[in-house]
């Protein structure tokens, strides 16, 4: 009779082998991936290979259980926060870069608490703009006043002026009375496959920026009190929640990654900068490029010395 352990043993054996054949076919994978060719055996592998980027962080937690530390209290050196960057507007600017911030449950503060949105009578819903539609978001360059805490926009208009508004770090009543046709009451917004509400702040800011922007008609800009559940993968228990992030709180990437798509991609990558990716942290001096891809689980600390490890 053949055993439990025996069948335990040999599952883990076959998903091992499974890991090991896909990391050596992993580029070609990639390259399929990475094509413009839209199919439904694409969409089917591209599930495929993020299940297997989950089950190899979670073999790579438990060989470091196992066989470096033997211990969960205890990690491998994972780099260090190089800088943060804040994106106060959903998909606009290059971010506000920072080497210190509050962090709170949805993520670090004032990140992605305001958007854009237009009206869909189709859906009878609002639905977001993004810089995948709209480039000249990219524009929009923002900075923090800590003295007026409230963050300052800059945008170029079509005449070759600078136009600019400013917006509040936090909302509060008197200002969504003054600036929200509305007052009090919420709309429904569409932002992917979630929905949400949010407050339509429609008398701060001038027409010309929508047109320099070349926005659609009825664009409105919108403030989420609440923000939606996160349910990508969150830990129930935590009851998460996020602003306008698509899915998750944070977003990391490394130098080293971000160096090595520059090398590979050429003068095409002259100009990419970090922003482009809109991560929320960036780390540096990991192991290898993409590495982070394999965190399963990693903390913070205040150490910056590899002795900790």
């Amino acid at each position: 009779m053949i055993s439990f352990g025996f069948i335990i043993l040999t599952g883990a054996t076959l998903l091992i082998l499974t890991e090991l054949a896909l990391l050596v076919l992993s580029t070609k994978i990639e390259v399929f991936l990475e094509s413009y060719k839209t199919s439904r055996l694409k969409t089917i592998t591209r599930h495929l290979y993020n299940v297997h980027f989950q089950v190899l962080a979670i073999l790579t937690f438990g060989y470091n259980i196992l066989f470096n530390r033997g211990s969960t209290f205890k990690g491998t050196y994972g780099g260090v926060i190089d800088y943060m960057l804040i994106f106060p507007i959903k998909s606009t600017g290059h971010g506000i870069k920072v080497t210190e911030w509050e962090v709170v449950d949805n993520g670090l503060k004032f990140d992605r608490q305001y958007a854009l949105f237009v009206w869909d009578s189709e859906r009878n819903i609002y639905k977001v703009i993004t810089m995948r539609t709209h480039e000249k978001l990219a524009l929009l360059n923002a900075k923090l006043n800590k003295d007026l805490n409230s963050f300052e926009f800059e945008y170029p208009n079509l005449d070759g002026s600078k136009g600019s508004f400013e917006l509040p770090t936090t909302l509060s009543s008197e200002f969504i009375e003054q600036y929200c046709s509305a007052g009090n009451e919420t709309v429904r917004l569409q932002l992917w496959l979630a929905e949400m509400e949010g407050y339509v702040i429609d008398k701060i800011i001038h027409l010309d920026f929508y047109k320099a922007m070349g926005l659609p008609d009825g664009t409105k800009l919108v403030y989420s009190p609440s923000g939606k559940e996160c349910t990508a993968y969150a830990p129930k228990s935590l009851n998460r929640t996020t602003y306008f992030q698509d899915y998750y709180p944070f977003l990391m990437c490394s130098q080293e990654s971000f160096n090595d798509v520059k090398l590979k991609g050429g003068e095409s990558t002259e100009y990419l900068q970090m922003e482009s990716y809109r991560p929320t942290i960036i780390i540096k001096d990991v192991e290898k490029p993409y590495i982070e891809d394999l965190y399963y689980k990693f903390d913070i600390i205040s150490s910056l010395s590899r002795k900790r490890f």
